[in-house]
């Protein structure tokens, strides 16, 4: 993988600008720029060229790779790995993903100050949204059933601000404590209704037996 490394900045030049100002011209030098192309366009290249080279290198064929929301370099390995390129799954970055919405939130709080304030998208707030996208993102993608994960994944997103300012209503029970324990208080409180209605059953079964037997 001799081409792996591959660099569109030169130092010597960049170094000696005041040095050329100056009439003082750098000495000869092995100029390393090989790259002439967007630095987005690179990552694309150095990527495919190591899943293009490790069959027969390493003898090995990576089927996944981690990228970001908008990479295009998903797109690129369909494209150019020969055989297995289409089979090549993509996986996406959660840190990424959880940088989107910090990176978001602030913007927000940029264009609409009327936004901030105690009760509003404080700095401690925007962590805490933050971090329960974070959790939930963490929480769902060790569930088995992929299809039930990503439903509940996109529920608790969406929850995931009514969850952070205190509603509690429409959270899951599995993510959410509150309504763990609303839950729980809900099901106690339905196993004291069944017992009290079986208590006045058994006391008109027995007023019943009593009556048979005068």
């Amino acid at each position: 993988m001799a081409r792996l490394l591959e660099n569109s900045f030169i130092l010597v030049f960049a170094t000696s600008t005041v040095q050329l100002v100056a009439k003082v011209f750098p000495k000869k030098n092995i100029c390393f720029k090989n790259w002439s192309e967007s630095s987005s366009q690179m990552e694309s290249d150095i990527i495919l060229e190591g899943f293009q080279q490790a069959e027969a290198v390493h003898g090995v064929r990576y089927m996944r790779f981690i990228g970001d929301g908008d990479s295009s370099v998903h797109s690129t390995l369909i494209q150019n790995v020969p055989v297995w390129g289409r089979f090549i799954e993509k996986m996406e970055c959660a840190n990424h993903a959880c940088k989107c919405y910090r990176s978001s939130l602030e913007k927000l709080v940029l264009e609409k100050p009327e936004y901030k304030g105690k009760v509003g998208l404080t700095e401690k707030m925007r962590r805490r949204l933050t971090s329960a996208a974070r959790c939930a993102i963490n929480m769902r993608s060790q569930e088995s059933d992929v299809a039930k994960a990503l439903k509940k994944l996109e529920r608790d997103l969406i929850n995931g601000p009514f969850h952070c300012f205190g509603q509690h209503e429409k959270c899951s029970s599995d993510f959410c404590q509150n309504a763990k324990e609303k839950e729980q208080e809900s099901l106690r409180s339905s196993d004291d209704g069944n017992e009290y209605e079986q208590s006045n059953e058994r006391k008109d079964l027995q007023s019943k037996c009593l009556q048979s037997t005068t």
